[in-house]
């Protein structure tokens, strides 16, 4: 019995791959006659339509982070955090773009990869494994991320590229799963995500790099290292918050609010 459901468990999440990343990848100007900004905004719509589908029918306790966010000590937390990291990410970022327009694009197209890939990886993958434990669900979930990025191959980028952005991605994907999961919302993952796409959305490369540069390897390594090191501290604090709201309560830092799920770790 306990083997069928694992079964099943690979069964949906294979399923639930295929269909977002088909859709990711499918051209649908080729059949819509419509702007590459409207196309982007289509492909987002059908693929956070399909996490939303696969999170209700088989991880139902995730939606929890999908509706609004509580406004509890621990999102106002995470909400300052998340200007904080937006504020580093894009100030000191070099891009090639100077038009109004090309920047609305850009930020436009930065969102839509956010939303489809933490809705889908941090929303319904998350959420899928939270049966083995928050810190294994946020372990395997940000591996399962990092790997998916082996799809840049067939694309046309260079495998050495490709494995270090598998890297760098993974350790980004276990900070954001310990950030959704300390902040009760999937929302400032969201725009953080958007916050590391948008210099390559804004960027004139057009095309894939084939080789990597030198210490690229190093670099990613030192990143992914870097975004684990902040998940381990997120994850951590999902669990030990409860001691430290009472001081920030004293010293005034966040009001007290009451809620049923501030306590609880699990999913």
């Amino acid at each position: 019995m306990k083997s069928i459901k694992w079964w099943n468990a690979f069964t949906q999440t294979v399923m639930a791959t295929a269909l977002v990343i088909s859709i990711a990848y499918f051209d649908f100007g080729v059949i819509l006659p419509f702007s590459r900004g409207w196309i982007r905004l289509i492909e987002t719509t059908l693929s956070a339509g399909i996490s939303l589908f696969f999170i209700r029918k088989y991880a139902p306790g995730a939606m929890q982070f999908i509706r609004l966010p509580r406004i509890n000590p621990r999102f106002v937390i995470a909400l300052f955090f998340t200007i904080f990291m937006c504020s580093t990410l894009l100030g000191g970022m070099k891009v090639h773009e100077k038009s109004i327009g090309g920047w609305f694009a850009g930020i436009v197209a930065a969102l839509c990869v956010g939303i489809t890939e933490e809705f889908f990886c941090r929303g319904y993958l998350l959420g899928a494994l939270a049966r083995l434990g928050i810190w294994r669900a946020a372990l395997f979930s940000s591996i399962f991320f990092g790997v998916l990025h082996f799809i840049n191959v067939a694309a046309g980028q260079g495998l050495g590229p490709t494995t270090a952005q598998v890297i760098s991605a993974s350790g980004f994907g276990f900070f954001a799963a310990g950030f959704t999961l300390f902040s009760g919302s999937i929302y400032p993952a969201v725009v953080i995500h958007a916050a590391v796409d948008l210099p390559i959305m804004l960027s004139n490369h057009t095309h894939h790099v084939k080789s990597l540069g030198k210490g690229e390897l190093a670099g990613s390594l030192h990143l992914a290292l870097w975004w684990g090191v902040l998940g381990l501290l997120f994850i951590f604090g999902t669990y030990k918050f409860h001691k430290l709201e009472p001081l920030l309560i004293k010293w005034k830092l966040v009001e007290e609010t009451k809620s049923v799920t501030d306590n609880d770790p699990s999913i």
